[in-house]
């Protein structure tokens, strides 16, 4: 497993939207579940969310720390022995940050994290969230149903069993994302699972656990132990350092 982090989530809101549960049942829009997952978040309503865990390694596991800036960016630190490194997203803009330097910065295509669980703004109509499926390549016309983590969830994007395409699970209950497959820049799709939200180890509306696949291959294993929304975060830790 890599050591770099690559990960970052957000706190769900409080309440379930009703869903028919049948798979035989009528489905929504995707556009219609993207709105309610920004509605969901909107009703939270917080300005920034603060969450300590871990990420293993094969040197065992490191500290890790992470703030969120509602909207606007999110700070992931890991705490080596050797020195903090440090990633940085402003939009959608990413630096890498080591003691000493600074990257130029790295313009990401779509950032789901941030996108759908850091932004508190509504989206009438879900126009928002469809222009994120189109920066992800992914098919707002398909809606299927399926299981993860034990759990009920949307599809967007592929037929059940169809994993060779990118797509994106919503948690049909709690209404924020458990799992995306998109393009890694290799040809390959690189897989992203966000479990455990029903584990109220770091908070009852807060993944327990995120992890990178590549295909059959765990890339990286992250743990959260404890999610604050609304703790104090000095602002230049928003802003890259000078390069």
């Amino acid at each position: 497993m890599q050591g770099k982090l690559a990960l970052a989530a957000l706190v769900a809101g409080p309440m379930a939207f009703l869903w028919p549960s049948n798979a035989s049942a009528y489905l929504p829009h995707s556009t219609v579940v993207l709105e309610r997952v920004a509605s969901r978040r909107a009703d939270l309503a917080f300005r920034t969310v603060v969450s300590d865990g871990y990420l293993d390694t094969d040197a065992g596991p490191v500290p890790i720390w992470m703030a969120l800036r509602a909207g606007r960016a999110l700070r992931i630190e890991v705490r080596k022995p050797e020195g903090t490194e440090v990633e940085l997203r402003v939009g959608r803009d990413l630096y890498r940050i080591t003691p000493g330097a600074t990257s130029n910065p790295e313009r990401l295509r779509a950032d789901p994290f941030l996108e759908l669980l850091g932004d508190v703004r509504k989206d009438p109509g879900g126009r928002r969230g469809l222009a994120l499926l189109a920066r992800m390549g992914i098919d707002p016309e398909v809606l299927t149903l399926a299981r993860f983590d034990g759990r009920p969830v949307f599809v967007i994007g592929a037929a059940p069993g169809e994993l060779d395409r990118p797509q994106l699970w919503i948690d049909k209950q709690y209404l924020v994302p458990s799992r995306w497959l998109l393009p890694d820049g290799t040809g390959r799709l690189e897989d992203v699972r966000l479990t455990g939200y029903h584990v109220p180890t770091a908070g009852p509306w807060f993944p327990e656990r995120m992890e990178r696949w590549r295909g059959e291959q765990l890339l990286q294993r992250v743990t959260f132990t404890r999610a604050k929304l609304n703790a104090r975060v000095e602002p230049r830790l928003f802003s890259p350092a000078p390069r």
